[in-house]
């Protein structure tokens, strides 16, 4: 009775049932593998950005100071500062920028913790001058508000911007 059941629809449809699943099976996989692929491409871009960050700060000898402790010498505004503090003031925008695409390929994943790990001790290493918090609290309402609590609870020692 179970030979007489297998006519040649059933083949073609038992074929077809095969193909369907190893097709599926075949996108599944290259989907993945695309999806790596761009995780790979975006951790890599953020690191080339780093890269010209610290080749800044060769060939601009200026901006070693991200890496001293250099308290805010009084209460100024922007328009008073030196070209060299707004010097310093624009790094720390690329690089508030730079981390925060970090903590976004770190929140969805795309990074170990070890990783993410490592390049919060490179920003702590930078945040001595008193320029970074104060550039940090004039664009914190553009950043991403995990990052801005983070670096807050992380290198500011803070739950909330105290004003400037």
């Amino acid at each position: 009775m179970f030979h007489q059941d297998l006519t040649p629809e059933f083949w073609v449809n038992l074929a077809a049932t095969f193909f369907f699943a190893a097709t599926v099976g075949v996108m599944l996989f290259d989907i993945r593998t695309q999806r790596k692929g761009l995780r790979q491409e975006a951790y890599q871009a953020v690191r080339a950005d780093h890269t010209e960050l610290v080749r800044m700060t060769l060939n601009t000898p200026l901006l070693n100071q991200v890496f001293e402790n250099i308290q805010k010498p009084d209460k100024r505004e922007w328009k008073d500062f030196t070209d060299d503090e707004k010097t310093i003031g624009h790094y720390y925008g690329l690089t508030f920028d730079l981390y925060e695409r970090l903590f976004a390929l770190y929140n969805e994943k795309k990074m170990k913790n070890k990783e993410w790990t490592q390049w919060m001790q490179w920003l702590k290493e930078e945040s001595g001058h008193w320029l970074f918090e104060y550039i940090f609290r004039d664009i914190e309402d553009v950043l991403d508000e995990g990052f801005v609590d983070t670096v807050n609870q992380e290198i500011l020692g803070t739950h909330k911007a105290p004003p400037i």
